[in-house]
């Protein structure tokens, strides 16, 4: 089954799912009384918190590989959104 799409739906829906993952990092910035948590700071936040998720799971896979991307997103959130380390964890399962 081949999928066709056009470009221009591909940017629609990657601003779509963009704002509907932004915006709960914004919030839970907010809670956690993060110095950076600008919008700005929570969408690239969420950007590279992807871009590792997915390299993590791709090249290490398996149960490792998803401990891995939590490592790597809260270490991601600790130092994009200035939170404490330990906060980091507990923001990455909320």
């Amino acid at each position: 089954m081949e999928v066709n799409f056009s470009t221009d739906s591909w940017w629609i829906i990657t601003l779509i799912l963009m704002l509907f993952t932004t915006i709960p990092v914004k919030i839970g910035a907010t809670l956690f009384n993060a110095p950076n948590k600008k919008l700005i700071h929570c969408a690239l936040a969420v950007a590279l918190g992807t871009i590792s998720a997915v390299l993590c799971l791709q090249f290490i896979g398996g149960f490792t590989g998803l401990f891995a991307t939590f490592i790597a997103i809260s270490i991601i959130y600790w130092y994009i959104l200035q939170i404490s380390f330990a906060s980091s964890f507990a923001f990455t399962i909320v």
